[in-house]
């Protein structure tokens, strides 16, 4: 005879498989609006900074970064990801600024939507991401 607590496992792993099977879009992630900033000490005791502003839209993301090392320096990058699923096309495009004042930029664009944004054909221009 099984324990209680065994069959209750049982019980409630079935339940919890049922309600996935009845969720079609449980495999897709959805990106989440946010800032976060952070700030670093090093045992010097200067300090580096990250400031993250993260925008959803109905189809895609926008990324902004900056970045302040502990020389006082900027570092820039924003980037865009966008998709269409009727067509089942996306889209990604990086551009920033180094520490050095350096600009650089990629863009990404294929068919295909494995997951939100990835498989399918890719056309990348520019840099690596």
């Amino acid at each position: 005879m099984k324990s209680p607590i065994a069959l209750l496992g049982l019980v409630l792993l079935g339940a919890s498989s049922l309600a996935l099977a009845d969720n079609p879009e449980r495999h897709q992630h959805k990106p989440q609006a946010y800032t976060e900033d952070s700030v670093r000490t090093y045992a010097d005791g200067s300090v580096a900074k990250r400031h993250v502003v993260q925008s959803v839209s109905h189809g895609g993301v926008s990324r902004q970064i900056v970045l302040t090392d502990a020389q006082g320096r900027t570092a820039t990058r924003t980037v865009s990801m966008n998709f269409d699923r009727n067509k089942h096309a996306w889209s990604r495009n990086v551009q920033g600024t180094t520490f050095s004042g350096e600009n650089y930029s990629a863009s990404a664009q294929g068919q295909g939507m494995g997951g939100d944004f990835g498989g399918g054909h890719r056309h990348r221009e520019g840099g690596e991401f």
